[in-house]
């Protein structure tokens, strides 16, 4: 889960420093994002590998899943762009944290609600 959060904000962060033309850095953001992609599909590895699964199980609840994660984080990005680049300072704050509760929704999807 650690390394999956960690990989979440690389890929955002990349996001974000491609998004930002002020700051020209649209090359380490996309060198920043593929990094954050890279850690999600070896976090996707690992979670396999420690099930005892095979590393490729590609059914619809784990492409539903990564799908879900992608979203929650550009919501989470978009706040972040809204609020830094576009001057939105209250309607970015609320978009970025409507992608952290989204993202954190993510727990009960891959684990399930347990009494």
């Amino acid at each position: 889960m650690f390394l999956g959060t960690i990989s979440g904000l690389f890929f955002a962060l990349g996001m974000c420093l491609t998004m930002i033309p002020q700051w020209a850095a649209m090359k380490p953001g996309i060198v920043i994002g593929v990094i954050g992609l890279i850690g999600g599909i070896m976090t996707m590895m690992v979670r396999q590998k420690m099930e005892g699964k095979e590393l490729l199980n590609m059914d619809r609840k784990m492409l539903f899943t990564i799908a879900y994660g992608f979203v929650s984080v550009f919501i989470f990005s978009m706040g972040l762009v809204m609020t830094l680049v576009w001057n939105m300072m209250i309607t970015g704050i609320i978009v970025g944290m409507l992608g952290i509760v989204l993202s954190m929704g993510i727990i009960p999807l891959t684990k399930g609600i347990k009494d």
